[in-house]
């Protein structure tokens, strides 16, 4: 994929929630940015309802790639797929991670999170404001004045990112994804299933530190909070449990130095 902004959205049975994810995308006035969709084995009409938007995502200039999973394996191995073999080779380029449940606010959401206003050369994450579907504002937040380091235990970024304060809509540089070990994206021998998010952007903001990170206080999405297939309720409370707790205990990466 030769595009410098990336949309990725994961979906699994989504029928019910795809089109509209579509619709937000189709109407963004941004250009030019790609859009990799990826169907995690649905067994609904999520399929038929993305090869019918593609088309029409391609005839305005959108550079697509539609991959569907023969099964279901969850959120991270699919992001780990599309860093490490489809953009493996595109260490600059931005990614904003875009959920099959949920949509953009308004036309204009990806000409506002893309923009050089936040993406400096040196700034690696970047996350805004949004709402849920009944019109909530949502948690995100600034980083805490008094987080001076994702360093020091103490004060660690697991500590607050309970909150969720780094949500959607949310996005990073390929290669600080992909300066990221194995060690803290797998749970004992195989990639975390849940909470996705959080183990992703927990390694990618200790790499990064505070200073290379930003924040837009607009709103730019839409998060849709009652979406029977989410991980957390397939995979049970007991995994969630065992997972956060595995997540907490792993070892804080030291801030790097080049990573695009």
């Amino acid at each position: 994929m030769k595009a410098k902004h990336v949309v990725v959205t994961l979906v699994y049975n989504g029928a019910k929630y795809i089109e509209r994810c579509l619709k937000s995308v189709l109407q963004q006035t941004f250009r030019p940015f790609g859009y990799v969709i990826v169907d995690d084995a649905s067994t609904d009409k999520t399929p038929e309802i993305i090869q019918e938007y593609l088309p029409k995502l391609e005839g305005i200039g959108i550079e697509t790639l539609h991959i569907r999973n023969q099964k279901n394996v969850d959120g991270l191995v699919n992001f780990v797929m599309v860093h490490r073999e489809i953009l493996k080779d595109s260490p600059e380029t931005i990614i904003a991670q875009l959920d099959g449940d949920d949509w953009l606010y308004d036309e204009n959401s990806l000409s506002t999170f893309f923009s050089g206003e936040y993406w400096g050369p040196d700034v690696g994450f970047v996350w805004s404001q949004h709402i849920n579907h009944t019109g909530k504002l949502g948690c995100s937040k600034p980083l805490p004045s008094d987080v001076k380091s994702f360093q020091d235990p103490a004060s660690s970024l697991v500590k607050f990112s309970n909150t969720w304060i780094f949500s959607h809509l949310h996005g990073w540089r390929v290669g600080v994804f992909n300066h990221v070990p194995d060690s803290k994206l797998m749970f004992r021998t195989e990639y975390f299933r849940f909470p996705v998010d959080r183990v992703m952007i927990i390694p990618m903001l200790e790499l990064l530190g505070v200073n290379r990170i930003r924040f837009i206080p607009k709103v730019l999405y839409v998060y849709y909070a009652n979406h029977p297939n989410s991980s957390a309720k397939r995979l049970g409370i007991d995994y969630v449990r065992r997972s956060l707790l595995y997540l907490s205990r792993l070892p804080v990466l030291d801030e790097g130095g080049k990573l695009w």
